[in-house]
């Protein structure tokens, strides 16, 4: 053959494969607009993505304490019990928080933190404890304003009157020393040792009863400017009518005291 002919029938060939490739792309839809990025065709261009693996984290002494938020609603939980508020300094004003510093009160009496809330425990049986000593010291302790003082004082008293099986036979003895803490924890200007005393006056008017009766006119007289207008009337008026029955005869001394009492 001819090798100009030859050369013209190649060029011809190529130009012809040219003009279909063009008209092959030109018939192709395009590409998206939001297909992003080229993914790899070959394997070798592909990153090398390492599995991820949990560590384990040995615990330190920071991340076992309790958070701050916790402890601060537990330090508030007192105050809400009517138990006292919680400091650092509890250094006390009365004869029970120097008794209770020397360690003499927890011969009888403890807190115990075993329930959801602080209550009070007995060391022993309630019988050994000698309520001659024991139970002025509560009563004493009233006033005081910090915990843990105030739960020992107030359910202290609280629980001897109750649970002591001597308490009714010695207990005429030992009201003189009773009713002096009594009347000024009355009169404290905290809300929480006035009604802690209300409280304790109307479990002590049933215990006593009729021993009671020659203390009302001590007793009363700070009653009777919370019994009417006063956001503790109510308590108050029902400590008044707890003395009305269990105390006889102290309807005449309420109403010298509180004439509007009924």
């Amino acid at each position: 053959p001819d090798p100009a002919n030859a050369f013209f029938l190649a060029t011809i060939m190529d130009d012809e494969a040219r003009i279909r490739a063009e008209l092959w792309a030109r018939r192709q839809p395009p590409p998206p607009k939001s297909a992003g990025k080229r993914e790899p065709l070959y394997p070798a261009e592909r990153k090398k993505v390492t599995p991820k693996t949990r560590t384990s984290v040995t615990p330190t002494s920071k991340s076992l304490t309790t958070p701050k938020k916790d402890l601060r609603v537990s330090k508030l939980l007192p105050g809400r019990l009517g138990l006292g508020r919680v400091s650092d300094d509890t250094k006390g004003r009365t004869r029970f928080a120097t008794a209770y510093d020397s360690g003499s009160v927890g011969r009888w009496l403890r807190v115990d933190q075993n329930g959801a809330r602080p209550d009070l425990a007995f060391v022993g049986d309630v019988d050994k404890i000698p309520l001659e000593v024991v139970l002025p010291l509560c009563f004493e302790g009233l006033s005081e304003t910090a915990h843990p003082l105030c739960l020992l004082a107030r359910r202290g008293a609280r629980r001897l009157l109750e649970e002591h099986p001597r308490c009714s036979e010695d207990l005429p003895s030992i009201l003189p020393h009773l009713v002096p803490p009594l009347r000024a924890a009355l009169g404290c200007k905290e809300r929480d040792v006035f009604l802690a005393a209300v409280e304790l006056l109307s479990t002590l008017a049933e215990v006593a009863k009729k021993h009671l009766h020659d203390y009302l006119d001590k007793l009363l007289p700070p009653l009777a400017r919370h019994a009417f207008g006063s956001p503790n009337s109510k308590i108050v008026l029902d400590a008044l009518r707890d003395i009305d029955s269990f105390v006889p005869n102290a309807r005449k001394k309420i109403k010298a005291k509180v004439p509007a009492f009924d």
